[in-house]
């Protein structure tokens, strides 16, 4: 499922298989393990995530939607893998890199947004966040995420106007950082990027609270209000149904 490979003073986290790398709480867990693993380790210096195939991360498994929107039904506690996961990023102590060598959508998108840094390849794969489509509301937390990654213009293209982005149209945006040939040469200059930042030796719980401290209660959010997001369009469409039920109760 993932793969966990230490070059140097980097590490380099691998989604692994051609499928569409969906997220869901068995998923979710490895990766947060992987990080774990990353943060607890005491001579690394920045972090790489990649993908094999052709798929980044298609995001959220419609299984674990559908899951988590029937115990919001019977107010039993839903999983919070993928606020876990955001928070788990946003929270590392080391440089993030995604190296992204495929399509990423939706939740997979946001999973890329939550690195420091993107890299991504150009001869094939687009960014794709489509909440909009599929009318899916996103929470406070995660659209705060999603902004302080985006200058307004990308913010309303990627969300309100639910464009799909090839790697050239995120780079002119600013979105992803760098755009390289192929795979092959984008996972190559991410890990060559991690180990240039990897020299540095910045203080580990410094950078961490520096980062923290650009977007100030984030991490709470994200921990605390994303499972909203999953269940939004299932309370969107009752609370629709019953003023449609109540309109006809009146005529």
């Amino acid at each position: 499922m993932v793969s966990l490979q230490k070059l140097g003073r980097v590490y380099v986290l691998t989604i692994l298989g051609d499928g569409e790398h969906r997220l869901n709480d068995n998923s979710m867990g490895k990766i947060i393990e992987a990080l774990e693993t990353v943060q607890e380790d005491p001579d690394v210096g920045a972090l790489v995530t990649t993908n094999e195939g052709k798929f980044y991360s298609n995001g959220l498994d419609l299984k674990y939607v559908e899951s988590a929107r029937a115990r919001a039904r019977t107010k039993a506690a839903p999983s919070n893998a993928f606020g876990r996961l955001l928070a788990t990023m946003f929270a590392m102590n080391v440089p993030t890199i995604a190296a992204i060598c495929g399509h990423a959508a939706a939740g997979g998108y946001i999973f890329a947004l939550a690195h420091d840094h993107r890299f991504m390849r150009k001869d094939r794969g687009f960014l794709y966040m489509s909440e909009m489509d599929v009318k899916v509301r996103i929470s406070v937390g995660v659209l705060n995420l999603i902004k302080l990654k985006m200058s307004p213009k990308a913010f309303k293209d990627t969300c309100l106007l639910a464009k799909k982005q090839t790697a050239s149209e995120a780079f002119e945006l600013g979105i992803v950082d760098y755009v390289h040939e192929n795979a092959g040469a984008t996972l190559q200059a991410a890990i060559a990027f991690a180990t240039e930042l990897s020299r540095k030796n910045w203080d580990r719980n410094f950078y961490r609270n520096y980062r923290l401290d650009m977007k100030p209660g984030l991490l709470d959010e994200l921990l605390d209000e994303v499972m909203k997001w999953i269940v939004s369009k299932k309370r969107t469409d009752e609370n629709h149904a019953s003023r449609t039920e109540n309109t006809v109760q009146k005529c």
